[in-house]
């Protein structure tokens, strides 16, 4: 295929930290995940947002849909909780010193290694809450690997043990991460179960700060089903009570989250209310790459109304302010954004060279879910300008990666795009089969 566009150690386990996620430090890019609600174009029609990030924020970019175009707004990735049990009081120890430098590959993005080496601790039978936690590390290693199936058994797990020992802490972290891995596999029923049950045990707990936290992800869970005022309202309550905790970063996010719901909801002039506060916050607590996120949501917000050269100024904006933090997944996301805008104005070259440029960032991060989007948009491109060959080709290597990590919706919604373009080739009289697999 043608080339297209433009040392940290822990040595004491934290007492309470959230899991890396998704690649939270940066040195992943963004996700891109799509749920198709008419029209031709996968990646082009109405997306589901993924939960809000309980933990450290990253970038990640999803389309609105905005009559026939699309519209890109930065949302923040699922964050699986971590829970140490009971290792952090634990005496030095090979199990702990193992335990140590399993949570330390993990931060090094060394999944496997992490993976094997929880393999040795269950091997040599922790037991108790200690084992809970390492069911949990690992399902959060499958989890960054965008394994969602493989790391919903190990959540699984986690819940079993903890409810068998009567750990509550436990059952929450376990309950809330099985709800993101089910989110992700687009099971939304099972994933609010587990989501209310987190939520329940949080309140029973006193834990106002996870309680909060999972209010959140509830409302981003509603925002997947389309269930927008219960999202709205559910995204208030956390708002609500992130300011009675004084956690003005979350405030911000919550803010940002209103503005994306009432996108969602049609109302582009309430959310840049909502972007401009998020972004006050933004600044006054120094977070840059928040900051600059929101300057990338204004955008979108303009984009929504038709106003494309004002977006563009937007998106512009915080494309340099990613490159100027080195936020390589900020980068990415903006450069996608620039592209729907050029694609929205019919200028397909520029589209695509935009295009290209992000899904070369995505390759090297090794993104697989934003490089099989990067290969759709690229593929969309090229059926808009009747190469339907290279649609062809671009659209297969997306759903090979698709079918790879295990997202079954986004595979299935790009068979139907290929079935599209297929049709269209039989129809200029190319009638040979066209593999699909």
């Amino acid at each position: 295929m043608e080339d297209i566009g433009q040392d940290k150690k822990n040595s004491l386990i934290p007492k309470i930290a959230v899991g890396i996620g998704i690649a939270a430090a940066g040195a992943f890019i963004a996700k891109k995940l799509f749920r198709r609600d008419g029209g031709e174009d996968f990646a082009g029609q109405e997306v589901n947002p993924v939960l809000q990030d309980i933990g450290e924020k990253r970038g990640m970019q999803l389309f609105i849909k905005s009559g026939d175009e699309r519209v890109g707004v930065h949302v923040v990735t699922p964050i699986p909780k971590d829970y140490y049990g009971s290792w952090n009081e634990k005496e030095d120890s090979d199990d702990k010193r193992l335990f140590e430098k399993a949570l330390q590959k993990r931060e090094e993005y060394k999944f496997n290694d992490a993976l094997e080496t929880a393999r040795q601790l269950l091997s040599a039978g922790v037991s108790g809450n200690e084992k809970t936690a390492v069911f949990l590390l690992a399902g959060s290693c499958h989890y960054n690997q965008y394994m969602f199936e493989e790391a919903a058994d190990e959540y699984q797990k986690a819940l079993n043990e903890s409810t068998a020992i009567g750990d509550r802490e436990g059952e929450a972290a376990s309950a809330g991460n099985l709800a993101l891995a089910y989110i992700q596999r687009f099971s939304l029923e099972k994933a609010r179960r587990h989501a209310e049950e987190a939520l329940k045990t949080y309140k029973e707990l006193k834990n106002r700060a996870n309680e909060a936290d999972q209010l959140s992800n509830i409302a981003l869970m509603y925002r997947r089903g389309r269930e927008f005022d219960k999202a709205l309202k559910a995204q208030e309550e956390a708002l609500k009570k992130h300011r009675q905790e004084k956690d003005k970063n979350k405030e911000a996010s919550d803010l940002a989250s209103i503005g994306q719901i009432l996108q969602q909801k049609e109302d582009p002039d309430k959310a840049i209310e909502y972007f401009e506060k998020s972004r006050e916050i933004n600044k006054q607590t120094g977070n840059m790459k928040a900051d600059a996120e929101q300057v990338g949501n204004i955008g979108g917000a303009y984009q929504q109304k038709g106003d494309l050269e004002t977006a563009q100024k937007y998106e512009e904006e915080a494309l340099e302010m990613h490159r100027a933090i080195g936020n390589s997944d900020g980068e990415a996301n903006q450069l996608g954004n620039i592209g729907l805008i050029f694609q929205q104005k019919g200028d397909y070259d520029k589209a695509i060279g935009f295009f290209g440029d992000a899904l070369r960032i995505h390759r090297m991060t090794k993104n697989r879910i934003g490089e099989a989007t990067g290969l759709v948009n690229i593929g969309i491109i090229y059926r808009k300008t009747g190469d339907l060959e290279k649609s062809m080709e671009y659209h297969k290597q997306a759903l090979k990666l698709f079918t790879l990590i295990g997202s079954k919706p986004q595979a299935e919604l790009v068979k139907q795009n290929i079935n599209k373009t297929k049709d269209r080739i039989i129809a200029k009289g190319r009638r040979e089969p066209i593999d699909t697999e």
